[in-house]
């Protein structure tokens, strides 16, 4: 069963996609982490293994305007539980615009943390790594560009899609449509080399080459999907009831999941996170 539209005046400013749109530089770090998690028999970096899972047939979620007063999100949409769900069943991806830290638009609230990316980077100063993004995003946020459709295969049958818009603007440095410069993929890290290495470093030694750690996370402010409607819990119940967790896709594919924590959800009810005491501070400073 399909997605439902977005509701009409969601949908004047926000591009409904049903998966992620990537800039040019997130593309190829996303590729080869993918490759790395299927090298290491679906573990992430930190070794952690990683759930395979797929969406569900029914569509269990829905999206309603915020009718009632006190509550944080008034006047605002969240997500409804459509049909009773299970406890730990996986119930839609969140899905955007995958960007790194750099490209970062400090003014979006629907950003989260999706990959820790790790690079090799030959004959060169180790980079600093980039801070834990707090809560739901960077503590900065950030806002989506326009997916223009454009298609770059992926080893294993991955398909990524570039935001045309910010591939356009990397190689004169104009600001890209969402506001975000695309840097392109420099700093002698080579696109689409599996060992993270450039072609032109291959001849480098270990000794001069250092790792690198870059953060991936997934925006929905312009480009998004029923996901970007998940509320944090705080001020709506008294715990989150989903969580949003990474998982191996039929394809091999990493996505973001929203998936039920233990207990049964029941027909009705409000779907929330936490988007971390990180979030609310950034917020308030």
């Amino acid at each position: 069963m399909p997605p439902p539209k977005l509701p009409p005046e969601i949908a004047a400013t926000v591009q409904q996609v049903d998966r992620n749109a990537f800039t040019r530089e997130a593309a190829w770090l996303y590729k080869l982490h993918v490759s790395k998690v299927a090298a290491a028999g679906n573990r992430d970096g930190s070794g952690a293994q990683l759930q395979r899972g797929s969406l569900p047939v029914q569509v269990k979620y829905k999206a309603s305007k915020i009718a009632v007063a006190g509550h944080p999100a008034f006047g605002q949409y969240g997500l409804f539980a459509a049909a009773k769900i299970t406890g730990g069943e996986l119930i839609l991806n969140y899905c955007g615009r995958v960007h790194t830290e750099a490209e970062s638009d400090p003014t979006s609230d629907y950003d989260i943390r999706f990959l820790e990316v790790v690079t090799i980077v030959p004959g060169s100063q180790p980079a600093p790594a980039a801070a834990a993004p707090a809560g739901r995003g960077s503590g900065s946020g950030v806002d989506g560009g326009v997916d223009r459709g454009v298609d770059e295969g992926v080893d294993g049958g991955v398909d990524v899609r570039v935001d045309g818009a910010c591939a356009a603007s990397s190689s004169s440095g104009d600001r890209g449509v969402d506001g975000a410069s695309d840097r392109g993929v420099d700093g002698g890290v080579e696109r689409g080399v599996d060992d993270g290495v450039s072609e032109g470093g291959a001849g480098a030694s270990e000794a001069s080459s250092v790792l690198s750690t870059v953060t991936l996370s997934i925006d929905a402010a312009r480009v998004g999907n029923y996901g970007r409607f998940v509320n944090d819990f705080r001020g709506i119940c008294a715990r989150p009831n989903v969580e949003f967790r990474e998982y191996i896709a039929s394809q091999g594919e990493v996505q973001m999941g929203v998936w039920a924590l233990s207990k049964d959800i029941p027909k009705g009810t409000e779907l929330c996170v936490t988007y971390g005491k990180g979030f609310w501070g950034a917020r308030a400073s």
